[in-house]
């Protein structure tokens, strides 16, 4: 895991329904784990949920949605220069 500054931090009192049911996972363009928050996780893999139709997979009460980062230099046009967005990293977001 790499470690990150945190800017800005949003507190959920533990009373609070979201405090244990939510969570983020960052990953590389490799599907390799970078970053991990939150308190419930899924027990799939990644490539389980990109196999989906949408990103979206839920199994156990719990669903979750991945998400590509892409990449397009600033001031250029997709079809001129890359033909598509160059993938950087993915996010996964969960919750219960």
């Amino acid at each position: 895991m790499v470690h990150y500054e945190k800017y800005e931090v949003i507190i959920v009192p533990k009373h609070h329904p979201l405090y244990y049911a939510q969570g983020v996972e960052w990953f590389d363009e490799k599907q390799q784990l970078l970053l991990r928050e939150g308190n419930k996780f899924p027990s799939w893999s990644l490539s389980e949920n990109l196999a989906r139709s949408q990103n979206i997979w839920q199994k156990d009460k719990i669903r979750s949605l991945a998400l590509p980062v892409e990449y397009l230099p600033p001031g250029s046009q997709v079809e001129e220069i890359l033909g598509a967005p160059r993938l950087i990293a993915l996010l996964r977001i969960f919750k219960a």
